[in-house]
Parts: structure tokens; C-alpha cells; sequence
């Protein structure tokens, strides 16, 4: 990694860990929700341009909603209602990168990010026939339909087989027969991550690492890459106006 973006992330995780210490002690609904300005804050330092992070709920073309999402990243092109600029957004799925769960002790709390992955893993952006969008990097690999959840906790496991195991169960319950989007399960301390990427239309890969305290950065770089490459790929997707907005 370029000696300034080795900087830049390390830096940013530190940021993230200092809010996570600062919420300890809070009210659970205080402490577990990114609406606390600190936590916010130093994730969004770590997402593209183009990406804006809000809460509220998902819905799609099909009738699917999310419920409450604590941390929504939708592109700069999306559609994303809101009553007010600080309220909670209502977000058309075709405009959303991905969703961000932010935990204190992803061991304690696992169970929360699988209750949030089941509420999102069964909404879909419109995609009909050939008409899938503008794309600027080629043609839309089959899991873009769907959308990525990146899990992020100050604590979490010893092992890098763990975080890879805790990544390839939320990316193996997806529960339909198209391709599961990308999934990241990132930790701060130990500093490490767990992640399921495609390398093809056929093929993906799991990964599961732990990093010394020097290489730390490396868990919020790979979050940016993520959300960069996925939001660098696709332009915008059309949206099925008349199935969100017929009588």
C-alpha cells in the first residue's frame, strides 16, 4: 500500500476505535447505533466520494423492505427520501452500495449482524433482460443484483480462520440461487478481517487475516476499496418506476 494511504487508515482506525471507547457506557441504543457522530464520522472518512451514508430503511422494486438500517451507503446517483436533511431515509435499492452494521464485540453481537444480513440479503435491485444499467468497467457480474453488508466491530476473534468462517457463513446463507453479493466482516482490535470476494462469474474466494498493529490500516482500506470499485462499476442501475410507484 502507497506509504500515504498506509498513513491515512491507520490513522482512520485509530479515529474508529477513540469513538467506539467514547461510546462505552452509553445506553445500548445510543452505543450500538452509527447515528453516534464519532463512529459516523471516521467510517465515512473511509468511503468514496460518490458514496453518502445515511439511516433508515431499503425498499426495492419487488415489494422487499429492510426495516430500520442503522447504516445505509448509498451512491451519490441514488435515490434516497427523506423528510429532513438529518431524518431517516427511505432508499431505493437500486442507489445502495451496501449496508454497514457497526457492533462494539462482533463475538457478543454476531447475532444482531445476522438478523440485519436476513433482512437485507432478500432485497434485489431491478435488473430486466439486458437492460441493466450503465456500466462503466464491462458487463455486471450476477451478484450486483443484490446488496453487500460490511460488518464492523472494535472487537471480535483470535483467528483469521474464524473471521473467514464468520464471512462465508453470512455469504453461503444468502438463500437464493443468483450469486451473493461481496461480503466483509472487518475488526479492530485484534486489527483483521474476514471477506468473500468474487474473482470471476464462476469463482470467489474467501479470506480470513489478522494484522500486526502496524499493518492495522489494511482493514479500512479494504472497505474503501470495496465500496470504490462497486460504485466506480456501476454508473447508475435503472429504476422500475412503475413497480415502486403504480396504484
Amino acid at each position: 500500500m502507497h506509504p500515504r494511504l498506509t498513513k491515512f487508515f491507520s490513522g482512520a482506525v485509530t479515529e474508529l476505535r477513540g469513538a467506539y471507547e467514547k461510546s462505552e457506557g452509553s445506553p445500548s441504543p445510543c452505543m450500538g447505533s452509527l447515528r453516534e457522530e464519532g463512529v459516523r464520522r471516521a467510517i465515512e472518512h473511509c468511503l468514496p466520494g460518490v458514496a453518502r451514508l445515511c439511516e433508515g430503511e431499503i425498499i426495492d422494486p419487488y415489494g422487499g423492505q429492510s426495516g430500520q438500517i442503522d447504516g445505509i451507503v448509498v451512491h451519490s446517483t441514488g435515490s434516497a427520501l427523506a423528510t429532513s436533511p438529518s431524518g431517516s431515509r427511505i432508499a431505493l435499492a437500486e442507489g445502495v452500495l451496501g449496508v454497514i452494521e457497526s457492533k462494539s464485540n462482533l463475538t457478543a453481537q454476531w447475532n444482531e449482524v445476522v438478523h440485519t444480513w436476513k433482512a437485507v440479503r432478500t432485497l434485489r435491485r431491478y435488473r430486466d433482460g439486458d437492460n441493466q444499467g450503465t456500466w462503466t468497467l464491462g458487463s455486471p457480474h450476477p451478484s450486483d443484483a443484490a446488496i453487500p453488508l460490511i460488518a464492523i466491530g472494535r472487537t471480535g476473534w483470535k483467528k483469521p480462520d474464524t473471521l473467514m468462517e464468520k464471512a462465508l457463513e453470512l455469504f453461503q446463507s444468502h438463500g437464493t440461487s443468483e450469486a451473493p453479493p461481496p461480503v466483509l466482516v472487518i475488526q479492530l482490535e485484534p486489527a483483521g478481517l474476514g471477506g468473500v470476494f468474487w474473482k470471476d462469474n464462476n469463482h470467489y474466494e474467501p479470506q480470513g487475516i489478522i494484522y500486526d498493529e502496524d499493518s492495522r490500516g489494511r482493514t479500512l482500506s479494504t472497505l474503501w476499496w470495496m465500496l470504490t470499485s462497486r460504485a466506480q462499476a456501476m454508473m447508475m442501475t435503472p429504476i422500475k418506476w412503475t413497480h415502486y410507484l403504480a396504484p
